[in-house]
């Protein structure tokens, strides 16, 4: 029913919207299960609870409203323990990050507007990050630009346990060649 009636139903009527929440909470719960019956090695969960400065609601509705949803979904996967279970969302979700650390994600992919080396210090012993290059730094940047970007994000992802070096938003059309060989030949050197 689209994001702005989605924001005025969850606001204004929480308790009555709480039926709809469930609701596909329960088809999430099926879905999962039956990718589950695959055993894939991965599986990203996206769900856009954060815009670019922050969270979309306060975190105490998360933690009332969806949260204890996520518990029963992710039952299926966790299940498996050869099931790797990644949090995705668009914006900074760092005011939430003990509470879906605490649902048991594995991983977490961490925007640019969140501080990759904070989040590593924090989480990174256990749990595996994906991204935190910025696409507009590939986009706009120069060539030494591009290679500092990918040398900061691999900097601060050293206490983790795992690491996939992602430009988030992808390799958009319009990042000039040249950055892009950059990135990816950054990517290999420092790597090593």
């Amino acid at each position: 029913f689209g994001w702005p009636l989605f924001l005025t139903a969850a606001g204004a009527e929480p308790d009555r919207f709480q039926r709809v929440l469930d609701g596909f909470a329960e088809i999430t719960r099926r879905n999962l299960a039956l990718w589950a019956a695959e055993h894939p090695p991965l599986i990203l969960i996206h769900d856009d609870i954060a815009m670019q400065h922050g969270m979309v609601f306060h975190p105490d509705w998360y933690r009332q409203r969806l949260f204890p949803l996520y518990e029963r979904f992710l039952e299926p996967l966790f299940a498996d323990p050869s099931i790797r279970v990644c949090f995705v969302s668009d914006g900074d979700y760092t005011a939430v990050l003990p509470d879906l650390a605490a649902l048991g994600f594995h991983g977490f992919l961490i925007n640019p507007n969140m501080n990759l080396g904070e989040i590593a210090r924090a989480y990174g012993r256990d749990h595996f990050f994906v991204g935190n290059v910025d696409t507009a730094v590939l986009t706009f940047g120069t060539v030494d630009d591009v290679r500092r970007e990918v040398g900061r994000c691999l900097e601060e992802a050293k206490p983790c346990a795992g690491h996939f070096i992602k430009a988030m938003g992808d390799l958009p059309h319009n990042i000039p060649l040249e950055n892009i060989r950059a990135y990816f030949e950054a990517v290999g050197e420092q790597r090593r």
